[in-house]
């Protein structure tokens, strides 16, 4: 596969901040921006939350089955060596790394792949649905007394 033309984490203020802090600073595009520019910019962003996603939800998760890097690698059949600098923002990830990705954890995955304030939106109704499920849940209520008489 010949190299990437650009490095995704690149795009960040801090590169360091690449799929591990939620909240990021990108570098912000001027009139001087090619359409290509702008495109790869929005690419990395979709790649850093999707990279955030699958790292914050699942691999630091102490809930989830998989919890090491190389679990993950193993059971998306992708090489560990391409998974990790793909997951840390080194390379560019393909669509194909992205259906495998979305086949592994369904709809877990998917707010991620919308922008970053339509994200927040997901997540706020996905809160306030479970909220209204846990509340009609009926609670396990002590048995009512029977009348003094």
């Amino acid at each position: 596969m010949p190299s990437p033309k650009y490095v995704p984490k690149q795009f960040l203020i801090d590169p360091a901040d690449f799929g591990r802090k939620g909240e990021t600073q990108w570098v912000t595009p001027d009139e001087t921006w090619s359409r290509e520019s702008r495109g790869r910019l929005r690419a990395a962003q979709l790649q850093h939350r999707v990279a955030h996603s699958v790292r914050v939800k699942f691999l630091r998760n102490p809930k989830a089955p998989i919890r090491k890097m190389s679990q993950l690698a193993e059971a998306l059949e992708i090489r560990y060596g391409k998974l990790q600098p793909m997951l840390a923002g080194d390379t560019v990830m393909q669509l194909e790394d992205l259906g495998r990705l979305l086949d592994h954890f369904g709809h877990w995955l998917e707010p991620a792949l919308l922008s970053a304030d339509a994200a927040k939106v997901a997540d706020v109704i996905k809160l306030a649905r479970t909220q209204a499920a846990e509340r009609r849940q009926p609670t396990q209520a002590t048995p009512a007394r029977p009348p003094l008489r």
